[in-house]
């Protein structure tokens, strides 16, 4: 098999040359060419930034407060003011009939003000398709618009008092006799509503919801999204070609046990179906849960809905909640929504100013505590008290807890609270805590967020709930949905929840199939009562059988099997470098008899598994197995000693990290591009006994050299076997002399690589610096690059990516599939509307000169480490109530689109700066500054590659090794 997949360059022509503008924009590096400046893409940081400390403004559940959610309906009516933003809004239509005040409202199609102010009044409007003022200005008022030549064109028409009153009682009759005054909701609703009243409930009066309404979209906010996973071919695959052997890599057609593959828009190819795994294996204990069968059951669905900026940028939680309120949610389901963690709700009834809690049933969505605090929702004490809450006052047999927001996995956890930065995720000993506080016990505990389908999880809820429904990859935008599965619920509550899995994990990856373009999407239901009984002795004997490995000394594979297996297996959320991998995918590439008995017992405890036809070798479950970003292993041994994690897998990926470190420490650590702009190479250490004086250095304090290491989270150095590290690093070490080009016998440069060499190598890429005459423009990374049949690298073309004519920085994230049939997917920093972001590019056998998907935007690391849903365009505008203009990289619409999550879709009018870091003539960086010029998005962002002036550029491949080391080559001749 050949090695790794890489983009079909058509170069089109000469590029003008890249130029920076303005003043340095002071936001770090956005690029990864330098060990010393950081990533900041997805809120990469340097260690984990978990807390689970209770911030300011506590927890208040308590009693029921009133508030009119449909007073805007009528608000001016007799004389007030109403104020109505939605993306179809209708909600002032009547605001200021009869009175003098004003009316406002801005959406994409507008009809809010159409008769706000009829009898003198004034009115703006604002929308993409404006009908809001046709006779808003009847005696005179102005109104403003897309449509505003119609605005006051009745306003002049009619002077006399005498018509305008007999129009005004003909538009009352109307508006009476239709039906009007019987339904509607508060600043904007395309949902009617029922008179308030309380719903059938079986909970007691006192916390009857008693105020409701629906859920509608307010502004323009819209967006589509890409994801993108895992690798494509290893260096492994290309010793096998060039050298013989076997490869591990490669696209598998299914994701194997207890699994389904759909077809994703980029294969083609059908589905294949496999039965949901209902086995029980003998001696474990049995469920919590009683189901009683009949329709008799009474099930409480609680979902804890952290809004977050998935909401405020792209009103991810407001389609998920209208998705919710199209269900048939019946009298046995108590579907209740804790709201709060959001600077701005994209629809008319939701707070931002405190915490909320709120009840869905017959298609309306209910008030049940208007202030319920203003505690972070990542701190497990507004989790537990709400939980407690629901349990004290709605009382089931069944209860569902949904954690709704971003997600980080195994050692981040759960959530970020865009109204306390700073207050850092929920760890999974925060969520530990929050149950075990709550003392309710679940049927299910499911993730709609990003990479929580770990098993580090689900031992973790072993002691709360019966099964887990969760991802391992991140999560398209359009996250679960919800419509379908609650409806089918409803109908049956006494459904098996094996059944109730099935149907979350169908619906939603369905959709996604449908909706989302070249997305590695997942989703799988645990067994956490199997997972609990069947793993843990099995992890412990494969972590034993690993250190053995590792523990094996110099002379024999050793770290270099484990670090093989580690690169090679599928891992998730890589371009955050969070390190979790597919555990059965990590355990049957290590091929010991222990690893195959633990991925038989994974594959067991997994009741059902999908995955996108993008989506290889993702079984159900992940684990944290550092390789990436060894800052990470301490904060990840805390959590696990909280939780319960067996010891001996933590010693194991301690054993791993310290030889991977050891490595970078031989060399002086991971390295950077400039020695070879500048013409400096060698240097790193080949001797054991000088590897032994820079670990010893090292661990006495001297850390400067190891990106991401410092004293505050090297504790899992302080046992190191130092000798037998050293020595194994000076066995099977790079020697950076060998980058420089040389003749072969043909006398054509190569850069010469021996069967050693390949051995230690996990990567190449290649590398592009602008030289515009005061210091270097890093235009970034590609996979792409040539060798013969020797093994030896070629030099190769020097063309890059260009966005509507323009060199941009671009960074190749990753690829699946084949030579045939693939995603390669990429990215290109920006100033989005004047944010930092990422414009996604995804490369396909279809679009092999690749699409813009959309923009995703970054995170600093003081923010948060976890990860934020993402999906890409998407025709399907299913119960979603919102739409956005979307085109492809040729500039035809596509069509109108629904808005998910954090990648937004590019909109008419929005405004692109592309940006790049920038390296001075000695090697260090400057600072990071937009290049070319602005573009304004018409439909007209095409991608093309541009051929380079060869005087301008430095051109190099950089290649990792097996300690995860960086080295480039020498110039380019």
């Amino acid at each position: 098999m050949p090695g790794p997949i890489k983009r079909k360059k058509t170069t089109t022509g000469t590029s003008d040359g890249v130029k920076k503008r303005g003043e340095g924009l002071g936001t770090g590096s956005v690029g990864n060419n330098s060990s010393g400046a950081q990533h900041a893409a997805q809120g990469s940081g340097q260690s984990a930034g978990t807390s689970d400390s209770k911030p300011a403004g506590g927890n208040q559940l308590g009693g029921k407060e009133e508030r009119p959610l449909g007073s805007d309906l009528l608000g001016g009516l007799l004389g007030g003011g109403s104020q109505s933003s939605s993306q179809q809004s209708s909600g002032s239509l009547l605001g200021n009939l009869l009175g003098g005040g004003s009316s406002q409202s801005s959406g994409q199609q507008s009809q809010s003000s159409g008769l706000s102010s009829l009898l003198g009044g004034s009115s703006q409007s604002s929308s993409q398709q404006n009908q809001g003022v046709g006779l808003s200005g009847l005696t005179g008022s102005s109104g403003s618009g897309q449509s505003g030549r119609k605005s006051g064109c009745l306003g002049s028409l009619l002077g006399s008092k005498g018509l305008l009153i007999i129009l005004a009682i003909i538009v009352i009759f109307f508006v009476m006799k239709g039906g009007l005054f019987s339904g509607g909701s508060g600043g904007g609703s395309d949902l009617p509503v029922a008179t308030t009243q309380s719903p059938a409930t079986t909970q007691a009066p006192t916390v009857a919801p008693t105020t409701e309404s629906t859920v509608t979209p307010d502004d323009n906010n819209t967006s589509a999204y890409a994801s993108y996973g895992g690798s494509g071919g290893s260096i492994a695959d290309i010793m096998a070609m060039l050298f013989g052997g076997s490869s591990s890599g490669g696209q598998s057609s299914s994701s194997g046990y207890n699994s389904e593959v759909y077809a994703d828009n980029w294969t083609g190819s059908g589905t294949s179906e496999s039965d949901l795994n209902s086995n029980v294996v003998t001696g474990v204990p049995a469920k919590r849960t009683q189901i009683y069968g009949n329709g008799r059951d009474m099930i409480n669905i609680m979902v804890y809905m952290c809004g977050t900026d998935l909401e405020s940028k792209s009103g991810a939680a407001t389609q998920d909640l209208q998705e919710m309120l199209a269900a048939e949610v019946g009298d046995n389901i108590n579907l209740i929504i804790y709201t709060g963690g959001c600077t701005r709700w994209n629809n008319n009834v939701i707070s931002n100013k405190v915490n909320q809690v709120y009840q869905v049933k017959g298609g309306k969505l209910y008030t049940l505590n208007d202030n319920a605090g203003n505690g972070a929702m990542t701190n497990p004490d507004t989790l537990s008290g709400f939980i407690k809450w629901v349990g004290a006052n709605f009382p089931a047999n069944r209860n569902m807890l949904i954690f709704w927001d971003h997600g980080g996995g195994s050692v981040s956890g759960y959530g970020y609270d865009e109204k306390y930065k700073s207050s850092g995720s929920m760890s999974l000993a925060g969520i530990d805590k929050a149950l075990k506080n709550s003392g309710m016990v679940f049927d299910v505990v499911g993730f709609d967020a990003c990479l929580m389908a770990t098993v580090e999880t689900a031992l973790m809820l072993g002691d709360y709930a019966d099964y887990m429904v969760a991802s391992e990859e991140v999560e398209p935008g359009i996250g679960w949905y919800y419509t379908d599965w609650l409806t089918k619920l409803s109908r049956n509550p006494s459904m098996p929840t094996l059944e109730l899995g099935k149907n979350i994990v169908d619906t939603f990856t369905q959709k996604a199939a449908r909706v989302s373009y070249g997305t590695g999407t997942t989703l799988s239901v645990v067994d956490l009562a199997e997972a609990c009984y069947t793993i843990p002795d099995k992890m412990t004997a494969f972590a034993s059988s690993t250190i053995n490995i590792l523990e094996g000394g110099s002379g024999n594979t050793s770290y270099k099997t484990v670090a093989n297996a580690r690169a090679n297996a599928k891992e998730f959320g890589s371009s955050s470098k969070i390190d979790q991998v597919d555990f059965v995918d990590l355990a049957q590439k290590m091929g010991t008899p222990e690893s195959k008995a633990l991925a038989e017992a994974m594959k067991g405890a997994i009741k059902y598994n999908v995955t996108s036809g993008s989506m290889s070798n993702a079984y159900g479950l992940a684990v944290y197995f550092p390789y990436r970003k060894t800052s990470y292993v301490d904060p990840a041994t805390k959590v696990y000693n909280q939780i319960g994690v067996p010891a001996k897998y933590t010693e194991c990926i301690k054993k791993f990290a310290q030889q991977e470190v050891g490595g970078q420490v031989a060399s002086g650590g991971t390295g950077s591009a400039y020695g070879s702009l500048l013409g400096n190479f060698g240097g790193g250490s080949s001797s054991s006994s000088d590897i032994m004086d820079l670990l010893s250095g090292f661990l006495g304090g001297n850390t400067d050299s190891i990106f991401g290491l410092g004293k505050s989270n090297t504790e899992f150095m302080k046992d190191m076997d130092v000798q037998a590290v050293a020595d194994f690093v000076a066995e099977n070490n790079f020697d950076q002399d060998s980058l420089k080009w040389t003749k072969n016998a043909s006398g054509d440069p190569v850069i010469a690589l021996t069967l050693e060499d390949w051995s230690i190598l996990e990567d190449i890429k290649f590398s592009m610096f602008y030289d515009d005459g005061e210091g270097f423009i890093d235009l970034g990374l590609d996979a792409y690059y040539d060798y013969d049949k020797d093994g030896n690298l070629l030099p190769t073309e020097l063309s890059w990516l260009a966005i509507n004519g323009q060199t941009v920085a671009y960074y190749q994230d990753g690829s699946v599939g084949t030579e045939e049939d693939y995603v390669i997917t990429g990215h290109v920093p920006v100033l989005y509307n004047g944010d930092l972001a990422e414009l996604v590019i995804v490369f396909t056998k279809d679009n092999p000169d690749g699409i813009v998907a959309g923009v995703r935007f970054n995170y600093t690391d003081e923010e948060t480490e976890t990860i934020a849903k993402y999906s890409n365009t998407t025709t399907d505008n299913e119960n979603t109530g919102m739409t956005v203009e979307l085109y492809d990289a040729s500039g035809k619409k596509i069509g109108d689109f629904s808005a998910e999550a954090d990648l937004v879709a590019l909109q008419k009018g929005d405004t692109i700066d592309f940006i790049a870091d920038y390296y001075t003539y000695k090697g260090e960086y400057s600072d990071t500054y937009m290049i070319g010029e602005q573009i304004k998005v018409d439909g007209e962002l095409t991608i093309t590659n541009l051929e380079l002036k060869k005087e301008d550029v430095r051109a190099m491949y950089r290649l990792t090794d097996i300690y995860n080391r960086e080295y480039w080559t020498e110039v380019m001749p």
